[in-house]
């Protein structure tokens, strides 16, 4: 594993340690998205290996010790194979960034976790045993929620108690 590789995993995993206090919906989009960073770098430093393997060959095949007098090299400047990287580096970031807008997706189009773990799963009683930790923000982001989902008319009126507060 080279060493950006074994960079990444510990990234990854500081991050696992720091979103394990976070709702295990948090939690677990954040791992998923972790686990796509780490592919998509792993990707892009095995193209960077194949890339740097070719180039180093086509040097050392131009170099003027082992050059072929028959044989015209191609005319490629420093700024075209800058070029080249950079395009295909472009084309993995954008790979990251559709898998990202794809997470937030998964989170029901909220864009953020919900502040209750498990919300969906768990009953009306349930949640209201939850309110009162909550700030003004997070109790807006959960009737909105709540509103455009079960609707629950408890969990609604006790939303608006506290946001009345």
């Amino acid at each position: 594993m080279s060493k950006l590789s074994n960079k990444l995993v510990k990234s990854r995993k500081a991050w696992v340690r720091q979103t394990t206090a976070l709702g295990s919906t948090t939690r677990r989009a954040s791992e998923a998205f972790a686990a796509d960073t780490v592919d998509a770098a792993t990707k892009f430093g095995k193209f960077a290996r194949t890339e740097v393997k070719h180039w180093a060959g086509y040097i050392k095949s131009t170099s003027p010790e082992i050059a072929i007098p028959t044989v015209p090299a191609p005319d490629l400047s420093a700024s075209d194979l800058e070029r080249t990287l950079l395009t295909r580096l472009i084309a993995t970031l954008e790979g990251l960034l559709v898998r990202a807008h794809a997470r937030l997706e998964a989170l029901d189009g909220r864009g953020e976790a919900l502040p209750i773990a498990d919300y969906e799963t768990l009953t009306a009683r349930a949640i209201l045993a939850e309110l009162d930790e909550l700030d003004a923000h997070s109790c807006r982001a959960l009737r909105a929620f709540e509103a455009k989902n079960k609707a629950r008319t408890t969990v609604l009126k006790a939303l608006d108690q506290r946001l009345a507060a």
